[in-house]
């Protein structure tokens, strides 16, 4: 069975871990994980390889993430092991230390190189700092084929000067098992959800702003409507 490796630094998470189990009739799939990993993985049914990366040998917590960021993350010499023995690796994103990780040891193991890809805004190169910069060059020149999210991402990648040969639109799946019910309780009131973390680029701040011009909105229609009824 084809060898496929996911690297994911300290971010290996069961959410997103769990859809690759579907896989394991027709691939052998694992995953490095490293002490440092920041998530609960033991409920994925995948090997886990297990590997230390530079914020391994530093203290926890604050500290040790800054100097790893100065310093420059990356996995130790202990994970080529697992990388020689894959024939397909799979990281994510442009500009994480273990996605541009996998696109440094490329010409010394021969793997396949694939990343799935979020991001659908061009040119973040400009935002990043020194070490995200170069990350993210090595992966746009190294990855053999990208598979963004949604066309919007594909987009950004075409801009980004990658050629379209490299690119397959691939869509996140869902186990309608787990989400396919819809309770017969609706909420009261509407609901907005924003997921993502809390910077900039997720666009936190354009749900906010468009809830507010919503209620804005609404509040001048109530108004005009109050105003037609005295008038009347």
């Amino acid at each position: 069975m084809p060898r496929i490796l996911i690297v994911r630094g300290q971010l290996a998470t069961p959410w997103e871990l769990r859809p690759w189990a579907e896989l394991p009739e027709r691939f052998d799939v694992s995953y490095l994980l490293t002490r440092s990993n920041e998530f609960d993985t033991s409920s994925v049914p995948l090997r886990a390889q297990p590997v230390t990366s530079l914020r391994d040998r530093l203290p926890r917590g604050l500290i040790g993430s800054v100097v790893a960021s100065v310093a420059g993350e990356r996995y130790l010499a202990d994970a080529d092991e697992a990388y020689a023995s894959a024939e397909i690796v799979h990281a994510e994103e442009l500009s994480f230390w273990f996605a541009a990780d996998a696109a440094r040891r490329k010409p010394r193991h021969g793997y396949r190189l694939v990343q799935t890809v979020w991001e659908t805004l061009p040119f973040l190169r400009a935002f990043r700092n020194r070490h995200a910069r170069r990350y993210r060059d090595e992966v746009l020149a190294a990855t053999d084929l990208f598979l963004p999210a949604t066309e919007r991402a594909r987009e950004a990648l075409l801009l980004e000067g990658v050629e379209e040969d490299r690119i397959l639109v691939c869509p996140p799946g869902i186990d309608i098992e787990r989400f396919g019910a819809r309770s017969e309780t609706q909420p009261v009131e509407h609901v907005v959800l924003s997921p993502g973390r809390l910077v900039w680029e997720k666009g936190h701040q354009d749900v906010l702003r468009a809830v507010a011009l919503g209620r804005l909105a609404r509040t001048m229609q109530d108004a005009d409507a109050n105003t037609a009824g005295i008038s009347s």
